[in-house]
C-alpha cells in the first residue's frame, strides 16, 4: 500500500507537482527534507541556498524552466557530482546539494525548479529569487517600502536580514539635510538602522528614499515619509 501528498503549483508560467512518496514495504522512499514546503524565498543579496533530501534509490536531478521568459530565469551553479547518485536500497542517504546564483540586480523576480526523479518519479521544489533585500520593516506593500511618520518624529529604524556586506545612504542627500542615517554600512546578519530626523516644521509632508545597497550590487529604495503638523482648530 502506498500513500502520499500531491499539491500542484503554477508560478509564472512554472508548472510543476511537487510530490512526496512513501513505500510501506520500505523498499522505495524518497523525500525532500528542505524547503519542507516546496517552495523556498530568495533576496537579492542571497547567492547561496541549498536542496535537502533522503532516499534509498538512485536519482537524478534537473533543473526546469518550462516557458519562463529568459530574463526571469534563476540559473544555479551546481557540482558536477550532485546531479546523480546510485544509492544502496538498504540505507537512507542524506543528501544535500549546494545551490550558488548571482545576485538579482534586475527588476524582477527571477525563478527556477529543480527535480529529484527516483524510482520512475518526481520530487520537486521552486525557488523564487526577490529582486529586493529581506527587509522586515517596513513592510513592502504596493511595490515599495514605505514608511511613513509624524511631523514630530525624530528617530525611526529599518530592520532586515543582510546576506552580504551593505551600506546605505539617502538619495539627493545634499537636498534631504533633515534626515541622517546612524549606521550606514555593516557585514551581513540580522540588522536595526537607526534613522534620525528633524520635526518637521513646514507646512507640508516631505520624503526621502533610502539606498540600500550590497557589496554584490543587489539594490533596494526605501521611501520615508514624514508628515506635516497636524493643524489645531
Amino acid at each position: 500500500m502506498k500513500k502520499g501528498k500531491l499539491i500542484s503549483l503554477c508560478t509564472v508560467g512554472l508548472c510543476m507537482t511537487l510530490t512526496s512518496c512513501f513505500e510501506n514495504t520500505g523498499d522505495h522512499y524518497t523525500e525532500i527534507l528542505y524547503p519542507a514546503s516546496g517552495m523556498k524565498a530568495l533576496y537579492a543579496d542571497q547567492t547561496v541556498d541549498s536542496l535537502v533530501f533522503v532516499t534509498i534509490d538512485s536519482w537524478k536531478l534537473d533543473t526546469t524552466y518550462n516557458n519562463i521568459p529568459q530574463d526571469r530565469k534563476l540559473f544555479f551553479s551546481i557540482d558536477p557530482s550532485d546531479f546523480s547518485g546510485n544509492e544502496d536500497a538498504k540505507y537512507i542517504v542524506t543528501k544535500s546539494v549546494k545551490l550558488e546564483f548571482a545576485p538579482n540586480t534586475t527588476d524582477t523576480s527571477k525563478i527556477a525548479g529543480l527535480n529529484i526523479k527516483a524510482y520512475d518519479r518526481n520530487f520537486s521544489a521552486i525557488y523564487e529569487q526577490k529582486h529586493f533585500h529581506d527587509i522586515e520593516r517596513p513592510r513592502r506593500l504596493n511595490y515599495e517600502f514605505l514608511l511613513t511618520d509624524t511631523a514630530g518624529t525624530t528617530m525611526d529604524s529599518i530592520i532586515f536580514k543582510a546576506y552580504d556586506n551593505w551600506s546605505m545612504k539617502i538619495k539627493d542627500a545634499e537636498q534631504k539635510s533633515w534626515i541622517r542615517i546612524a549606521n550606514p554600512e555593516g557585514s551581513k546578519g540580522n540588522q536595526v538602522v537607526k534613522i534620525n530626523m528633524d520635526k518637521n516644521e513646514t507646512q507640508s509632508n516631505r520624503d526621502a528614499t533610502i539606498i540600500l545597497t550590497s557589496s554584490n550590487e543587489a539594490t533596494t529604495e526605501i521611501r520615508i515619509v514624514q508628515q506635516k503638523p497636524v493643524q489645531k482648530n
